[in-house]
C-alpha cells in the first residue's frame, strides 16, 4: 500500500511538471529564434600570396525570400576561394577538405560577377577538426590550413541586437507578434582578408524595410545602428 501510494505521489508530481513545461510561455529569446531565416555558427579562413579562402556554416532558408516570415530552413557549408593571382583567375579547380574525421572534395564553380569560386561542402559535420584545404588546377597545387576566425555565437549577437532595438520590438507588438525575418551573419570586407570581423543582425519585414546593427565581436558593443 505505502509503496502504490509513493508511485502514485511520483506520477503526480510529473504530471504537475510536465504540465508546467507545457503551460510555460516561451521567452522573447526563444520566440526571436524561432524567427532567424539565416545565421553564422562556424567561420574559417585561410590566405596566402595566391588565394584568399573562406568556409562559412550554419543554416539559412532553402529558398531566400526576404519577406518577413522565415521559410524552412537547411543547414549549410559554404566555400568561397578568391585568387589573388591574376593567372589563377579564370582556371578550374578541384578542393579537398580535411579533418581529423573524414575529408569532402569536389569542383569549384566561378561565380557570374568577379573572380569568386564557391562549392556547397557536403558531410561538413563529420570532418571534425584540424581543417586543411588542398587546391588544385592544372600544374598548381596548394595546402592552406584554415583558422576558426569566429568570436561568440551567433546568439549572443541576436542578444546585443535585440536589447538594442528593445523600442522598436515594443511598437511592433513585441517577440510574439513581430512580423520579421531575423538575418545573423559573421562578416568583413571580402576583398581584405585582413580586415576585422564584426556581427551584422537584421530584422527584415521586406528589402528596404529593416532595422540592423553592426556588433563589435569582442565585446558585443553595438558600433553602428540603422532603424
Amino acid at each position: 500500500m505505502k509503496k502504490l501510494l509513493t508511485l502514485t505521489i511520483l506520477l503526480a508530481m510529473t504530471a504537475v511538471s510536465l504540465c508546467f513545461a507545457a503551460c510555460t510561455p516561451p521567452t522573447q529569446e526563444q520566440l526571436l529564434a524561432q524567427k532567424v531565416s539565416y545565421a553564422t555558427k562556424e567561420l574559417f579562413s585561410a590566405s596566402s600570396d595566391k588565394m584568399c579562402v573562406r568556409l562559412e556554416c550554419g543554416f539559412k532558408e532553402a529558398q531566400p525570400i526576404i519577406d518577413g516570415i522565415r521559410g524552412d530552413t537547411a543547414p549549410f557549408c559554404r566555400l568561397e576561394v578568391t585568387p589573388l593571382d591574376s593567372s589563377l583567375r579564370d582556371k578550374v579547380f578541384r578542393f579537398n577538405l580535411r579533418g581529423e574525421g573524414g575529408s569532402a572534395e569536389g569542383d569549384l564553380v566561378k561565380g557570374v560577377f568577379g573572380s569568386v569560386f564557391t562549392a556547397s561542402v557536403t558531410g561538413y559535420e563529420k570532418l571534425g577538426g584540424n581543417l586543411h584545404l588542398t587546391l588544385t588546377c592544372d600544374d598548381y597545387t596548394e595546402e592552406l590550413p584554415l583558422t576558426n576566425v569566429l568570436k561568440g555565437s551567433f546568439s549572443d549577437a541576436l542578444n546585443a541586437a535585440t536589447a538594442e532595438f528593445t523600442d522598436e520590438l515594443a511598437a511592433e507588438g513585441g517577440a510574439e507578434q513581430l512580423k520579421r525575418e531575423i538575418t545573423v551573419r559573421y562578416i568583413n570586407d571580402s576583398k581584405n582578408p585582413s580586415s576585422p570581423y564584426y556581427w551584422y543582425v537584421a530584422f527584415a519585414a521586406g528589402e528596404k524595410d529593416y532595422w540592423s546593427a553592426l556588433i563589435d565581436p569582442d565585446t558585443m558593443r553595438i558600433l553602428t545602428r540603422r532603424a
